[in-house]
């Protein structure tokens, strides 16, 4: 019967012990997170940027074979590419821009010159 009365609860100093631990976590933790989640917003940013040249080199290979001479813009390549996941802001006859993660991201289009030269997709302004 004594043993359960003294033991009712966490002392203070125990308490104390475990904010203190879970504090240190938290600065380790939250820095590592925010890092990751970064690194997320380029790879996704990075992805788009390969499928959208991916989908312009197949729309001039198109174009060449099918002797088409008429320059194509960027909405026939995002019509031609499999984005999932991101909802573009934006798509014109030379832009896609995209949100991503809280990051607008703008993808550019060079005019293809047909049929010598096929259009060219960049991003212009990154952070990598």
């Amino acid at each position: 019967m004594d043993l359960l009365k003294r033991s009712r609860g966490f002392t203070l100093i125990e308490l104390i012990v475990i904010v203190i631990i879970l504090g240190i976590i938290a600065a380790v933790a939250l820095p590592r997170y925010l890092e990751l989640k970064a690194e997320a917003q380029i790879g996704t940013a990075k992805g788009i940027l390969g499928t959208l040249r991916g989908a312009n080199v197949l729309l001039y290979s198109r174009y060449i074979l099918n002797g088409t001479s008429a320059p194509y813009s960027m909405i026939d390549i995002i019509a031609n590419a499999n984005i999932q996941g991101v909802g573009a802001t934006a798509v014109s006859a030379a832009t896609y821009t995209a949100n991503i993660g809280g990051t607008i991201y703008t993808f550019s289009l060079t005019a293809p010159i047909l049929p010598t030269t096929p259009g060219q997709v960049y991003v212009a302004t990154t952070t990598w």
